[in-house]
Parts: C-alpha cells; structure tokens; sequence
C-alpha cells in the first residue's frame, strides 16, 4: 500500500475510502493515514493564526 501513496495518491485515498465502506479496517494503510489528518490539521491551524 506504501508504494501506492508515494506513487498515485489519488488512487490510495480511493483505496482507503473503499476499505472503510466495506468494514476492513485492518487492511488500512494507518501509517499513512494519520499522517495526512495530522498535516491537514497543521494547515488548518496556520490558516486560522
């Protein structure tokens, strides 16, 4: 799944949407994934400062 975000990030947050619709949880890419909320939270935090 790395290969995937570091090549088509598009596709990978497809990917990782279907993987919650369908309940698989355990096959999400977690590493990843924390890693965009906690940027999207500092982008948010700097554009309100």
């Amino acid at each position: 799944m790395r290969d995937l975000y570091d090549t088509d990030f598009y596709s990978w947050t497809e990917r990782q949407a279907q993987l919650i619709r369908e309940g698989r949880l355990s096959e999400l890419d977690l590493e990843n994934i924390l890693e965009e909320i906690e940027s999207m939270g500092r982008s948010d935090y700097r554009a309100f400062q």
